[in-house]
């Protein structure tokens, strides 16, 4: 058979001669990604305050041999670098997911944080779609990408270099591994949602009952343990006295406004004990509303509820944290369907990411947020109720 024979029976089969060209532009797609996220890690700097505080301050001093949550030799480090000081109060399980991250310069090592970070807000994405309905199709990744590139806490979270997001695609994927009858693992990866607990105050309760219908608590908990001492054991080693100096930084640590009911009610009525009462009681009215729903309805919707009620209901939450929204706006939007319900969600959706981001803009303080959750929240329960 001749050179053009081969040539013609390929053009005689276009699904053969797409595959081959799909292939093609997926692997030029991957050179010129990894290109530029080489370019990008190199070149590009930018403030992450929270990752600097947090991990990467405590971490270095860490392999400098030095207490990770020294006040003065974390303010040494922030004078170096020409940044401003700040206590590091992430839960010390950061510093086994991160450590490697010390070993690069600052710039470099917020760099691969953020992309990090952008994955996991991805990934979450995906999971959240897979796990509510059927594969990702080319027609339902356009509002997919939509959805996370337009969804303004994601960029808030991105510029303090926060660790909500991997929070999520820890607890997402930890379903998938428990649903998959995976325990061992989805407790060594849940493990990682530790970083912040008080994110994972409602979510944490639904993934235990979960473990427990399977029958695989005690083997999800060896995980949860396993991952938890693995996360902790370069503390343990190399600085054994890391928990007085922790407990020292959270006892520290400053009071803020937050858009949150125990802060916003303690602000308002000049009561911490009042904020803390009606904060209780927001929990428990919502834990229960959750334990009703999840006996009904789809459990992943409930989850996702959860979690979207979590930035209003629990302590020390913030603007960036309202990410935890981020699964509900996916299963919203898979459930609106074509017609008035997915043009009122695309309407309130982009209203509300315009108004979080005029006021990003202006610099308005936290408190100024506790709007958006609330908003969304009846959005998306409004579109996914049974």
């Amino acid at each position: 058979m001749s050179p053009d024979d081969g040539c013609n029976r390929l053009a005689g089969d276009p699904w053969r001669l797409n595959h081959r060209l799909a292939t093609w532009v997926r692997r030029i797609a991957l050179v010129i990604g990894l290109a530029l996220a080489v370019v990008f890690l190199i070149r590009f700097r930018y403030a992450a305050w929270d990752f600097r505080n947090n991990l990467w301050g405590p971490a270095r001093l860490l392999l400098q041999g030095d207490m990770p949550y020294n006040p003065q030799a974390l303010k040494g480090l922030a004078s170096e670098w020409g940044v401003p000081f700040h206590l590091s109060i992430w839960f010390p399980t950061i510093l086994g997911i991160g450590f490697p991250l010390a070993l690069l310069p600052l710039p470099q090592a917020a760099n691969v944080w953020l992309l990090f970070s952008l994955l996991a807000a991805f990934a979450t994405a995906v999971l959240v779609h897979r796990i509510s309905g059927p594969e990702v199709s080319l027609q339902g990744l356009l509002p997919l990408t939509l959805i996370v590139t337009l969804f303004a806490p994601l960029y808030a979270h991105l510029g303090q270099g926060q660790a909500s997001l991997i929070v999520l695609v820890s607890l997402f994927a930890g379903w998938v591994l428990l649903e998959q009858n995976r325990p061992a693992w989805a407790g060594l990866v849940l493990s990682v949602s530790w970083v912040k607990p008080q994110l994972i105050l409602l979510a944490w309760p639904a993934l235990v009952w979960l473990a427990i219908e399977k029958g695989r608590l005690r083997p999800a908990l060896v995980g949860w343990l396993a991952g938890s001492l693995a996360q902790t054991i370069s503390l343990w080693i190399l600085e054994p006295t890391w928990a007085s100096g922790y407990l020292s930084a959270l006892s520290a640590n400053q009071s803020w406004l937050q858009p949150n009911i125990h802060s916003l009610v303690a602000y308002w009525s000049g009561d911490e004990v009042l904020g803390w009462l009606v904060a209780l009681l927001g929990l428990v009215v919502g834990a229960s509303w959750l334990v009703y729903a999840w006996r009904r309805g789809e459990r992943m919707i409930v989850f996702s509820w959860a979690l979207a009620l979590t930035p209003m209901l629990s302590p020390y939450t913030w603007s960036y944290d309202q990410v935890l929204l981020l699964p509900l706006m996916v299963v919203a939007i898979r459930r609106a369907k074509r017609g008035p319900r997915r043009t009122v969600f695309w309407i309130v959706f982009l209203s509300c990411q315009a108004v979080y981001m005029m006021l990003r803009l202006q610099g308005a303080s936290d408190a100024w947020y506790a709007w958006y959750p609330a908003i969304l929240m009846l959005l998306g329960v409004w579109l996914t109720y049974p």
